[in-house]
């Protein structure tokens, strides 16, 4: 039955379209398989190119089996969260740790671990903070465990291995592995931990991969990188500060758990994997913070962490009763089926309650009345764009999926309106410098892809602009300043139009 509600809740969410992050990252993938250079001429992305290489065996399975890449791309990551569930029992049923004696400890905490594993939400579904999780656990409880010392060397590495890719889809995210390290080395008051072998392949394998980076994509640390120190603050919406305070609801969580810790603490067999998890669940939060960002999916990790936090206390101080449980037949056979009902409740609140994304969107509505094919560009500082254009069949014509360096520009150029959200000042020739390369990069895609409707995003009281919230600007006539955007521009006309947040434009030569 347990494998049928897996099953039922894959079937369920093939049938929901991707979020706009996965689609980016599938037609980069596909980008990139037509010979395309990522960072180069034809394919900007502000993120490491391991995301890119991890889509593009969605795209080869798709094309093989004549599927959607959507739905490739999820089978993928349906696979990935059952092996990181199947590993992770696995390596707790080895650690011998006294609370998963019995068979239903290690079944509930599987259940736990695929509640967690589904409690993105459909849209999030892949998303780099769900596979950062996925390849990150199976490290974090084999050395809280303890089972490290009964695991193969082999399976250690590989264990290692799986944490060293994890990073490099959130690279600040390292720091729930230092944090951790950190703990366990002063808990010990050794460092004898750097001799581990899943320790010495984590290190390899980040040390590998950022080696790979440099080899085959050089101009991400050479270009991309100093381009976001200099300009994705931009899209910042709070301090670090002002958005940890935010997290009234986790920070309360969190809160309540350490006080339960502390009132049953006499009764818990085993405090290290707990401990483990809350650290790493703080650690996610505090990485969280250092974004400035607040979108809803960037949570997820030190949800996902806090959640089995909170399972494994329950399951710890209830483990006695448990143990008796497991050794009656009929009543361990009731307590599995109740296990599994509430695994089934807990989905159907997952997919089934509401979500804010709407169900037809402004743009949805333009770009469908355009035959497949049709190649088309936006114009904005967002990335549904590109998804939505990628939902309807037509052909993305530019490199970006979203103007992402803009929004540094403009709060330079017409000054830091919001106190509360963080802000870098450009010097005048830092601030000439990326301004001469938004307008020349988006001119050469203009060439080169000719895209026949291009929208332009208002940006204004009415509609306002992700990175300049609340102020008016006319995009086009910023582009215009360079005479050879100018010379790319003449080529397209308005058309009448009754849409309220785009003005429509068409090639007509």
């Amino acid at each position: 039955m347990t494998v049928s509600t897996v099953v039922m809740i894959f079937a369920r969410q093939v049938r929901t379209e991707l979020g706009h992050d996965q689609v980016s990252y599938i037609f980069e993938a596909q980008r990139f398989l037509s010979g395309a250079q990522p960072y180069g001429p034809q394919l900007s992305e502000t993120n490491p190119p391991v995301i890119i290489w991890f889509s593009v065996p969605p795209v080869l399975l798709a094309r093989l089996f004549h599927i959607s890449p959507q739905m490739a791309f999820r089978a993928i990551v349906f696979v990935l969260l059952g092996t990181c569930v199947a590993w992770s029992i696995s390596i707790l049923r080895r650690s011998r740790n006294p609370v998963f004696a019995s068979y239903i400890s290690l079944y509930l905490f599987g259940v736990a671990m695929l509640v967690a594993g589904f409690a993105t939400g459909r849209f999030d579904f892949g998303q780099r903070e769900h596979l950062l999780v996925l390849f990150l656990l199976p490290y974090v409880l084999a050395i809280a465990s303890g089972a490290t010392s009964r695991i193969p060397i082999a399976e250690r590495c590989a264990i290692g291995g799986a944490a060293g890719i994890a990073i490099w889809f959130k690279p600040h995210d390292v720091l729930i592995l230092v944090v951790l390290e950190l703990f366990l080395a002063l808990r010990t008051h050794s460092l004898r931990r750097v001799r581990a072998p899943e320790f010495l392949a984590l290190v390899l394998t980040c040390g590998l991969v950022f080696s790979l980076v440099l080899v085959t994509t050089p101009l991400y640390c050479k270009q991309i990188v100093p381009l976001l120190i200099d300009t994705y603050w931009a899209l910042g919406t709070k301090t670090t500060l002002a958005l940890a305070l935010t997290l009234k609801v986790y920070l309360a969580l969190v809160f309540a758990l350490l006080i339960l810790c502390f009132l049953f603490r006499r009764m818990l067999r085993d405090y290290l994997i707990l401990a483990s998890l809350l650290i790493c669940s703080l650690a996610a939060s505090f990485a969280f913070d250092l974004q400035h960002t607040d979108w809803n999916y960037h949570r997820y990790p030190h949800m996902a962490f806090l959640l089995l936090a909170l399972v494994y206390l329950v399951i710890d101080l209830l483990s006695p009763f448990l143990d008796k449980l497991s050794s009656n037949r009929r009543s361990l056979k009731m307590a599995l089926m109740g296990a599994l009902a509430l695994t089934i409740a807990a989905q159907a609140i997952i997919l089934v309650r509401p979500r804010a994304r709407p169900e037809v969107t402004e743009l949805s509505q333009i770009l469908s009345q355009y035959p497949p094919s049709t190649t088309v560009y936006v114009f904005s500082m967002r990335v549904p764009a590109l998804a939505t254009a990628y939902n309807h069949n037509l052909n993305w014509g530019s490199r970006f999926a979203h103007l992402w360096m803009m929004p540094a520009i403009i709060q330079n150029e017409l000054g830091h309106a919001n106190s509360s959200a963080p802000f870098k000042r450009l010097s005048p020739e830092k601030l000439a410098t990326i301004a001469e390369l938004q307008r020349s990069q988006s001119t050469d895609d203009l060439n080169h892809w000719k895209p026949y409707v291009v929208l332009v995003e208002h940006c204004d009281s009415n509609h306002s602009c992700q990175g300049i919230e609340g102020r008016s600007f006319n995009m086009i006539s910023w582009f215009l300043e360079s005479p050879q955007f100018a010379e790319a521009w003449s080529h397209y006309r308005q058309q009448p139009t009754t849409t309220q947040n785009f003005d429509l434009y068409m090639r007509v030569r």
